[in-house]
């Protein structure tokens, strides 16, 4: 048993013609399909908008990222390369945070499966006064 191996157009326009193969023979086609999700990431990367989707993921995963308590007085502030840069609400909680917290959140990260993030760092919420 033999496999047929797999023709781009032109080489099986040469073939075609080589060979005489009548015009309804047609070539096996290649299988291109990718998951969805693989789709709207490439989608979203193209665009330039990958980087508010995973920020808007996190934020809707921060309470179990984080934890409730920290959650409280943190969120995903933005991300720049492969750090996150976390918010905090207070000048004692972002002393208390930057205490080995943010390996925590990177463990709770790689958990949750969201690889992209090498870092995280924390930061007073610049829309604290406001």
């Amino acid at each position: 048993m033999s496999e047929r191996r797999k023709l781009s157009r032109g080489q099986w326009a040469v073939e075609r013609e080589r060979f005489q193969y009548p015009s309804e023979i047609r070539p096996e086609s290649e299988d291109r399909t990718v998951p969805m999700s693989e789709a709207v990431n490439d989608a979203l990367k193209s665009l330039g908008l990958h980087r508010d989707h995973t920020l808007h993921q996190l934020t809707e995963q921060w309470p179990t990222l984080a934890g409730d308590h920290v959650a409280k007085h943190s969120r995903p502030g933005a991300m720049q390369g492969h750090m996150l840069v976390v918010y905090v609400n207070h000048p004692m909680w972002l002393a208390e945070l930057q205490r080995g917290s943010d390996q925590h959140v990177l463990a709770n990260l790689k958990q949750a499966g969201i690889h992209t993030i090498k870092r995280v760092r924390f930061q007073i919420d610049p829309e604290m006064g406001r």
